[in-house]
C-alpha cells in the first residue's frame, strides 16, 4: 500500500474564532474565508508501519480505560468503606 498520494487541502480563516485552520475539503460558510489552496504530496505508509501504529493506538487506548475503570473502582471501594462505617457506627 505504500506509495505517495496528492491531496488538495484549503486553508480557511475563522472570522468568528480568529483562527486559522487546514481541511481536506472546500469549507463553505460566511464565518470562513478561504485563503489558500495547495496541493499537497504525502507518503502512504507501509502495512506494516499503519500495523505498528494502529497496535500503539489501540495500547494508548486501554491504559486511556485502564486508568479511568481504576479510579471508577477506588471511587466504588470508598463508597463500600463509607457504609460499612456507617453500618458499624450504628450497630
Amino acid at each position: 500500500m505504500s506509495g505517495t498520494k496528492i491531496q488538495t487541502v484549503y486553508m480557511n480563516y475563522d472570522v468568528k474564532n480568529k483562527i486559522f485552520f487546514v481541511t481536506p475539503y472546500l469549507t463553505k460558510s460566511k464565518d470562513f474565508l478561504l485563503i489558500d489552496e495547495k496541493e499537497v504530496c504525502f507518503d502512504i505508509p507501509s502495512d506494516d508501519l499503519l500495523k505498528t501504529k494502529s497496535i500503539e493506538a489501540l495500547k494508548e487506548k486501554k491504559k486511556e480505560i485502564q486508568a479511568a475503570a481504576h479510579i471508577e473502582l477506588k471511587e466504588i471501594d470508598e463508597r463500600i468503606e463509607t457504609l460499612l462505617c456507617i453500618e458499624n457506627k450504628t450497630s
